[in-house]
């Protein structure tokens, strides 16, 4: 993940994404809500997760991940997981309305 202002990139990080059957999007996408700590039990109960930023209606996120490690797998549900410190910077840096861009 590379996160730009404007044409320079300002945080990259390798994440998780969507396994098979629960794929990440791909294309592009907006953030529609931010939430600090959000207590996530669609699949499973995984309380208080970290700098969370949904950019489709259907509870796809960029969000802090403590349960797993962070390192370019398949494994999530969905959504974009990030080293927790990383998804707090990306978390202080974007507003609501910023574009994301799934891609791989």
């Amino acid at each position: 993940m590379t996160a730009f202002r404007g044409n320079t990139p300002v945080l990259s990080s390798i994440v998780n994404h969507g396994r098979p059957g629960y794929n990440t999007p791909v294309g592009t996408f907006y953030v529609n809500s931010k939430i600090k700590y959000e207590d996530m039990t669609t699949f499973g109960n995984l309380p208080d997760v970290p700098w969370t930023m949904y950019f489709t209606n259907r509870g796809h996120a960029l969000h802090g991940t403590y349960w797993t490690s962070v390192n370019g797998r398949l494994v999530s549900h969905g959504c974009v997981n990030l080293p927790t410190p990383v998804a707090k910077q990306l978390f202080d840096m974007t507003h609501i309305g910023a574009r994301v861009v799934i891609r791989y």
